[in-house]
Parts: structure tokens; C-alpha cells; sequence
């Protein structure tokens, strides 16, 4: 599986999970999604498909970008917390793979919610 590239978010404290950052396969959610992890070891970078982040059902089915390493044994909810606090999603019912190209994420920059032009 290719590494994927995420560019064009936030990155004005050098810490963005979604601006020139690498991703590569760290394995699968029990949904059977791919989930992907930073390629720098010295940063804590997860995307994965997660079908509803609460956990109860009142949640859209989304990609996220989170500091949390997904579950790979829950079916929702993957990071436990029973919120949806993330870094960056874009809300899809796909779990074969996140958006390709260029797509609108939303991301968390600098204390607000913005929409990104993410391209990966």
C-alpha cells in the first residue's frame, strides 16, 4: 500500500497533522478499513474511517485525523473517548479509502473549526 501525503492544512506551530505530513498503512479497523499512521516516529498521527465517533449511533460516518490510535477491535467509536474530537475529518461512507485528490476537510486551526482544501 502507498504512502499517502497530506498538504495544504494548518501548520503554524509546525505540528499539523495535515500539512506535509507522510502517512503510511498501520493495519485494519475491524470495520476491515485501512487505517494509516504518521511516517514520523517522533509524532502521533492517525487516520482511519470511523462509522459513528460517539459510539450511540447519533454520529456521521467519517475519515479523521486524530492523536488517538484507532481501535481495532470496536465497531464505532474508535478512539473510546465517546466524542468526536479530532484533529480533521471529512464526512464519507467510505471506508475503502479517504477522498483522493483534492478534497474539503475540516480542520482544526488555531482554536476554530476551518474548511481545507486537503490534497493527498
Amino acid at each position: 500500500m502507498p504512502s499517502i501525503w497530506f498538504t495544504g492544512g494548518c501548520s503554524s506551530n509546525g505540528t499539523s497533522a495535515v500539512d506535509n505530513v507522510e502517512y503510511v498503512a498501520g493495519g485494519y479497523t475491524a470495520s476491515r478499513a485501512l487505517f494509516y499512521h504518521d511516517a514520523n516516529a517522533s509524532r502521533k498521527f492517525y487516520i482511519y474511517w470511523d462509522p459513528d465517533c460517539y459510539g450511540d449511533g447519533s454520529g456521521s460516518a467519517r475519515w479523521i485525523v486524530d492523536d488517538d490510535a484507532p481501535s481495532t477491535t470496536a465497531s464505532s467509536d474508535l478512539d473510546g473517548d465517546g466524542q468526536c474530537v479530532f484533529a480533521a475529518y471529512i464526512d464519507s461512507g467510505d471506508s475503502s479509502s479517504p477522498p483522493l485528490g483534492t478534497a474539503t476537510w475540516r480542520v482544526y486551526c488555531e482554536g476554530s473549526w476551518t474548511n481545507n482544501c486537503l490534497l493527498y
